[in-house]
Formats: structure tokens, C-alpha cells, sequence
């Protein structure tokens, strides 16, 4: 499983993204985990204990997927065209289409990716 990259944690943390995970990216974008596997939400504490960093929570790009269509009800996906892939964002309910990229990408997860972060950015800053 991919975690999402650095960019889109931050992202993430600003619009409110708070499920638990095994991964955390420090300020400077260097990833860290939990030891025995435990999850962690990382965006509900600022910094690490002893640490002036923030922490960053990198969920796989399937939890953020998931994340969104249920806490915040935006479907983001990469849909199969003939010449490639691109990414698409829609709100549920009701059925209204808010993004499709204008690009075509190579590869699903570069795809997965592009349809995350436009999502991530039509949503409001909670923090």
C-alpha cells in the first residue's frame, strides 16, 4: 500500500483528515512509523513528545479515498480513458461532477494521486 506523499499529508491535515495510521511524516518530510503497529492519529497531538516538529499523518491513498467519501462525502478516483489514465472528484449526494483533470497520466497511482489532492482542495481548511 502507497502512502500519500508529503504534500498531500500536509494537505491533508489542514482540511481535517483524522483517522488513525501506521505512518507519520516529520516537518522536513522524512517518514517515520509506529512501532509494533499500533495506529496513531499523528494530526490529534501537534508536536512529537520532546520533538518541535509537527507530525503529519500519511495515510495510504486508499484510507484517505475512504476518508473523504465518508467524512466528507467527495468521491475522488482515477478513471481509465483510451489513451491513459485521469483523475476525477465528484460530491455524493448529490451527484455533482467538481473535477476532472485535464492531463491523462501513465499510471493509476499517479492518477489516484492528482484525484486526492483536487479533492483535498475544494474542501474548506479546519485547520
Amino acid at each position: 500500500m502507497e502512502e500519500v506523499r508529503f504534500e498531500i499529508a500536509k494537505l491533508a491535515f489542514r482540511k481535517g483528515f483524522d483517522m488513525p495510521v501506521l505512518r507519520c511524516y516529520n516537518e522536513n518530510g522524512e517518514m517515520g512509523d509506529v512501532e509494533d503497529y499500533q495506529l496513531i492519529n499523528f494530526n490529534s497531538f501537534a508536536k512529537a513528545e520532546g520533538s518541535t516538529q509537527n507530525l503529519y499523518s500519511a495515510p495510504t491513498l486508499s484510507e484517505l479515498q475512504k476518508w473523504l467519501r465518508e467524512e466528507r462525502s467527495i468521491h475522488a478516483e482515477p478513471l481509465l480513458r483510451m489513451n491513459g489514465w485521469c483523475a476525477i472528484v465528484c460530491s455524493i449526494p448529490p451527484r455533482q461532477w467538481i473535477y476532472e483533470s485535464p492531463a491523462i497520466y501513465d499510471s493509476y497511482e499517479k492518477s489516484h494521486r492528482e484525484a486526492l489532492k483536487e479533492a483535498l482542495q475544494y474542501l474548506p481548511n479546519v485547520r
